[in-house]
């Protein structure tokens, strides 16, 4: 099974992610990464994707692969 096909997979579930935080500054709300994480993690180790964040030039980079 590809990357993509394992990335379908897991989108056809059609999974929810409430807004968990909140930004005073601009009165909205957000979902943060690491609510997102707790949420997909299990899903990706299931389909064995492994998924690393990390920071380049000032940016944060994510790296999807399998």
């Amino acid at each position: 099974m590809t990357l993509h096909t394992k990335l379908l997979e897991i989108q056809k579930k059609m999974m929810k992610y409430g807004k968990t935080a909140s930004n005073p500054f601009f009165k909205s709300k957000y979902l943060t990464l690491d609510h997102l994480l707790e949420r997909l993690l299990p899903e990706l180790n299931t389909l064995e994707i492994l998924v690393m964040h990390y920071t380049e030039n000032n940016e944060v980079v994510t790296s999807i692969s399998d």
